[in-house]
């Protein structure tokens, strides 16, 4: 069942487009939320409690969450499983941000909703794509910038993460507007601000309480240390994330403070922060990813920039020829002059 469509104007070229959104915390929802404020109508289905962020970082989790209808769903229930799955079946959009196959077991993968729904856009969100080595990895953003060469790039002087966030914004919105005109027959001039598009993120991450946001992932377990051999490991593992917390490190060498709580954590910075660099630095990289590769946890090595493995998920590849300067201009100007 969709909600009534919302009545067409400038702003809102998704306007009768309907999203369900099964992610949690920031890549997905953040996704949602632009189609959000193009026009679409988005119903987030959040687990039982909420998505973490409404409590470990409000003010990010209300820009993501503006405007959008929330509806608690506990997957492993029979019961709400099915009540999802016809929420689904009415989506012409549906994202989600579950390592690959989770979606799957949990019975509202894409098989499951396009049974009901043939025509559904059904976005899965990775973090290393859903095949290779470190598909099924657990993982966070520190995680990913590491393994994807881009770590050192994000600083000052490195990657110009402006220019490449507008020109994603840009992409965004004229998907968006061609789907307007698809629908309309009518084109329409749109411009992107690459400031306006960092103001957006900014928002994304809490505005002007980023620092809370911050704060949170300031732990010995969301960090940086070097190996024997002179690797990096990055430790992704976020603080409502216990589980990941005591897999790493017991894996490390102290089992016994497995049972450390976040606020306990935070409270022994200096302490598990020196063990960790110790116990990193005793073992070579090739030691480390034998005990992690064991362990489910959010871990990766930070590679330089251009050396990465050519990961699944990314956009389509297609190789062409540079062209030389006007190589293609007699071509178009002899197809120009044509008569009619």
């Amino acid at each position: 069942m969709k909600p009534p469509q919302s009545q067409d104007d400038a702003d809102s070229p998704l306007a009768g487009v309907h999203v369900v959104d099964l992610s949690v915390t920031l890549p997905g929802p953040y996704a949602t939320q632009v189609l959000r404020r193009l026009g679409a109508t988005v119903v987030h289905l959040e687990p039982p409690g909420g998505d973490s962020l409404r409590y470990g970082a409000p003010a990010s989790h209300a820009f993501l969450a503006e405007g959008k209808e929330s509806v608690v769903v506990n997957l492993k229930d029979p019961s709400d499983r099915g009540f999802a799955l016809s929420l689904l079946a009415g989506a012409d959009i549906v994202v989600e941000g579950w390592r690959p196959g989770v979606a799957q077991r949990l019975g509202v993968g894409y098989e499951h909703v396009s049974a009901r729904n043939p025509a559904v856009v059904y976005c899965s969100i990775t973090g290393y794509g859903s095949t290779g080595p470190m598909a099924g990895r657990a993982g966070h953003d520190i995680n990913y910038t590491a393994a994807s060469g881009a770590l050192d790039m994000l600083r000052p002087d490195g990657m110009p993460v402006g220019d490449l966030a507008g020109a994603n914004a840009a992409v965004t919105r004229i998907l968006a507007e061609l789907t307007r005109a698809a629908r309309t027959r009518r084109g329409r001039h749109v411009e992107v601000s690459i400031t306006g598009t960092l103001a957006d993120w900014v928002g994304a991450l809490g505005g002007r309480e980023w620092r809370q946001f911050a704060q949170i992932l300031h732990t010995p377990h969301y960090a940086e240390y070097t190996t024997k051999d002179g690797e990096r490991l990055v430790l992704g593992v976020a603080p409502m994330e216990q589980a990941f917390w005591e897999n790493v490190i017991t894996v490390m060498g102290r089992p016994e403070w497995a049972v450390l709580t976040y606020e306990e954590r935070r409270e022994r910075h200096d302490e598990l922060t020196a063990h960790l660099t110790e116990a990193v630095r005793e073992l070579t990289a090739a030691e480390i990813a034998d005990r992690l590769s064991g362990a489910d946890t959010c871990w990766s090595f930070a590679r330089e920039p251009g050396t990465a493995e050519r990961l699944a998920g990314r956009l389509p590849a297609r190789p062409g020829a540079v062209p030389a300067v006007d190589e293609h201009g007699a071509r178009y100007r002899e197809i120009v002059s044509r008569p009619e």
